[in-house]
């Protein structure tokens, strides 16, 4: 559960594979999907605030990611889900398999 929102345990980001040439967007945020999970990717606007029925540890991600002033995120964001990466960026509850396409306009569910 921890590493799903981007807390490394028994291994870190840099443990990532990148396994797919293509972006996926999601309301113009682009993630990269990798071998264990998903990449939010630095120079990204993200949510600063968060919908009172986000489960905590979106909550807790949501406060602790490194963003300037503007929202945009400082540094690359693991998730294990592509929809706790959606929830990251929107601070709302969101499908990761039909929330994220690929740039002809497919989305994850029908990618994998």
């Amino acid at each position: 559960m921890c590493k799903t929102f981007g807390y490394f345990v028994f291994s870190k980001p840099k443990d990532t594979v990148m396994i797919c040439d293509d972006m996926l967007y999601f309301k113009n945020i682009m993630c990269k999907r990798v071998e264990n999970g998903f990449l939010v990717l630095k120079g990204n606007e993200v949510a600063r605030k968060y919908y009172d029925y986000v489960s905590s540890s979106v909550k807790k991600v949501i406060e602790n990611a490194k963003v300037d002033d503007n929202g945009i995120l400082l540094e690359d964001m693991f998730f294990a889900s592509a929809s706790s990466a959606g929830s990251f960026i929107t601070g709302n509850s969101v499908n990761g398999l039909i929330s994220w396409k690929n740039k002809s306009g497919i989305n994850l569910k029908e990618l994998i």
